[in-house]
């Protein structure tokens, strides 16, 4: 999820997520742009893992892979 995109509302909806016993078990990917990493580390639990702009799609393919092997 773009944190940017949404603003003030990912990090509630990163919340509420863990919180419901529906979507606990999804992973979250939080990516953000430069201007926005700190505000990554008020995020601990909040979300499995989280990228800065830019990024290669090579980096958040092999993310995604672990996170889905996580399970």
């Amino acid at each position: 999820m773009d944190i940017g995109l949404l603003q003030i509302y990912s990090f509630e909806l990163f919340k509420k997520m863990k919180q419901d016993s529906r979507l606990q078990h999804m992973k979250v990917m939080a990516i953000a742009a430069g201007s926005m990493k700190s505000r990554l580390h008020s995020l601990p639990g909040q979300v499995d893992d989280h990228m800065i702009k830019p990024f290669s799609m090579l980096e958040f393919n092999l993310r995604c892979s672990k996170l889905l092997n996580l399970r």
